[in-house]
């Protein structure tokens, strides 16, 4: 599927700074605040997000350390030592390089070369290696290969972990961004509504003076501006409490805006052209994923199938953990006046690990069959709500044609009254209600819009798509 345009958005800090740049306030906030910069920038800062990567970050540096057990180690190496036999004893130290090697199979091979000074002071150079090969399969082997197993399972399991923390952030102030968009253009809707009704007081005045009606008429366009100032105040305070909301939403702290935050007719315009262009853009993703051939993209399916592994893998470590250690040894040495070698054959045998061993299988036992009943819901429901988050997109499809048509009704409705009133064959309380109903008409297309572009984020971020409509 092909991304968005929000694929080729500034640098997040870039985006910021510019998002900054208009001042509205003493607050120094943003007067456009694009969706595609409150997310990028939220994808960037916001504390989820940045606690998904951190967690990303920590597995892959255990994974990293795991991988480390099983790289040669080379160090300098030293050591005092005192030998004694029937016939002489010997006491110096040793001084030289050494070199740890453990393969994945289990072998371990230690080498090491120097020199050891006696005590009378005889350099004796010296040179060996020993083997250590498992003849059964034993407990440490399966220890240290799980560990590099769990560390990738886990790594899986955070990748996913951290797709659902963007695609949490990006549904979080999506919802915000479009809280505030629309009480933004209502807030136009209801100052556009104001000044109607001032315009409808100065005619129904003017005819006053004029002596063409009494004064008394002047009462119901005087109520009727006086209801559209207390409405836009009001619309004023939910702008501001939406603003914070989108501010917190993406990670910025700033302090308690206050209502005065301007929207001018440039900020009207954009808001209107990015939420059709936002439309545009979903209609033309939405319709590839009702093809036959598209398949949703499950991932919390992902992550229980990863914990299943993870389980199945500990109940095989927990029951390795039983079995003998039985291990061939050699070694070989050469010095400047003898030569050493041998071998020999050890078993090991844990005696005290059965209860451990019980409790851990039996806690395993309980994941599985939890993560089992889990796995079986999720299977269940989720078909269920992909066929109801599409229902819920025709559903908001069909309102906004319905929305467009009653818009369109009421602006006829509204210029005819207007014509009939100036003629003298509509009252004033008819075309005051015709006003309103145009009005109310255009704040439910702009809501019957973000009822879509909200329905169908839900959608996407259900069949996995959510992210990469924005990132990709």
């Amino acid at each position: 599927m092909h991304g968005c345009f929000l694929a080729k958005s500034f640098w997040p800090i870039g985006f910021f700074l510019l998002m900054w740049s208009y001042c509205v306030d003493a607050l120094a906030l943003p007067e456009v605040y694009a969706l595609k910069s409150a997310i990028n920038y939220a994808l960037v800062f916001h504390p989820t997000v940045l606690h998904a990567k951190l967690d990303l970050d920590q597995v892959q540096y255990d994974l990293t350390v795991e991988k480390q057990k099983f790289v040669p180690k080379l160090f300098w190496h030293s050591e005092a030592f005192y030998e004694k036999d029937t016939y002489c004893d010997n006491q110096g130290f040793t001084l030289g390089p050494l070199m740890n090697w453990e393969w994945v199979t289990g072998t371990k091979i230690r080498g090491n070369v120097g020199t050891e000074l006696g005590k009378n002071y005889q350099d004796l150079s010296r040179a060996g290696f020993s083997i250590k090969q498992p003849l059964i399969k034993n407990a440490s082997k399966q220890v240290n290969q799980s560990s590099i197993i769990q560390a990738n399972l886990q790594k899986d399991i955070l990748l996913l972990n951290y797709d659902f923390a963007v695609e949490d952030v990006i549904m979080h102030v999506s919802t915000h961004y479009f809280n505030y968009a629309q009480m933004a253009l209502a807030k136009q809707r209801q100052h556009s509504g104001l000044e109607q009704a001032k315009k409808y007081l100065n005619q129904v005045n003017f005819l006053i003076e004029t002596g063409r009606l009494p004064k008394n008429e002047a009462e119901q366009p005087a109520l009727y501006v006086e209801t559209q100032e207390n409405q836009l105040e009001e619309s004023k305070q939910r702008l501001a409490f939406n603003y914070l909301m989108l501010l917190k939403s993406i990670g910025v702290i700033t302090e308690p805006l206050s209502s005065n935050i301007t929207i001018s007719k440039q900020t009207e315009e954009y808001l209107k052209s990015e939420i059709e262009e936002l439309l545009m853009l979903f209609k033309k993703q939405y319709f590839k994923t009702i093809t036959q051939d598209f398949l949703p993209v499950d991932k919390q399916e992902k992550i229980y199938v990863h914990q299943q592994k993870l389980i199945a893998q500990n109940q095989y470590v927990a029951k390795d953990n039983t079995k003998w250690d039985l291990n061939l040894e050699g070694h070989a040495s050469m010095r400047q006046r003898e030569n050493q070698y041998g071998v020999s054959l050890s078993l090991d045998f844990p005696i005290n690990d059965q209860l451990r061993r019980y409790q851990s299988l039996y806690h395993l036992q309980i994941e599985k069959d939890k993560l089992k009943d889990e796995q079986a819901l999720h299977e269940y429901y989720y078909p269920k709500k992909i066929a109801f988050e599409k229902q819920e997109i025709e559903s908001k499809f069909k309102q906004l044609e319905l929305a467009i048509k009653m818009k369109n009704l009421a602006q006829k409705s509204l210029q005819t009254a207007e014509l009939k009133w100036q003629v003298g064959r509509l009252t004033l309380f008819e075309l005051i209600q015709l006003s309103n109903q145009y009005q109310q008409a255009e704040l439910d297309l702009i809501k019957a819009k973000m009822n879509i572009l909200s329905t169908g984020f839900a959608y996407f971020k259900t069949i996995g798509l959510l992210k990469q409509f924005w990132v990709e």
